[in-house]
């Protein structure tokens, strides 16, 4: 810049820096969902209701614990309600609003797959990692609903 000082110059450089970096981070936590989907039991809809969740029953619908203990919840309806039509009387999909705290997104054959909780993480994100037979496991969470 012609005429301003380059110190001045500098300065301007890492406040734009900071001004990119700022947008940057917000435009991120907007991309970052709160509202999820649950789906269960009758049964288990009621205790959740009354009681909260339970992670010591992770897996005990779906037969399977993918991300190790905690409350499976996706961003689609549609998978939810598939987890909810195998249960008598249809089952239930209960809408979560959480904030999932620190994720780790989880990649195929993450070491950290079923341990992410022993390194810190309130949750994890698994958008790639798929089971037999089964649409993509998308978030598990715990002690934060």
């Amino acid at each position: 810049m012609p005429g301003v000082a380059p110190d001045a110059q500098k300065a301007l450089r890492e406040d734009r820096g900071r001004g990119r970096k700022q947008a940057m981070l917000a435009a991120a936590r907007a991309l970052v969902p709160d509202s999820f989907y649950h789906g269960t039991s009758v049964d288990a809809a009621l205790a959740i209701q009354s009681r909260g969740f339970k992670t010591s029953l992770s897996g005990t619908g779906s037969g399977t614990t993918l991300l190790g203990p905690g409350v499976y919840c996706t961003t689609s309806l549609e998978k939810a309600m598939g987890y909810a039509k195998h249960r008598q009387w249809g089952g239930v999909v209960l809408q979560l609003h959480c904030d999932l705290g620190r994720c780790k997104k989880l990649t195929v054959d993450d070491p950290l797959m079923t341990s992410w909780q022993e390194h810190g993480y309130d949750s994890a994100w698994a958008p790639q990692v798929r089971r037999p037979g089964s649409a993509v496991l998308q978030h598990c969470a715990r002690g934060i609903f």
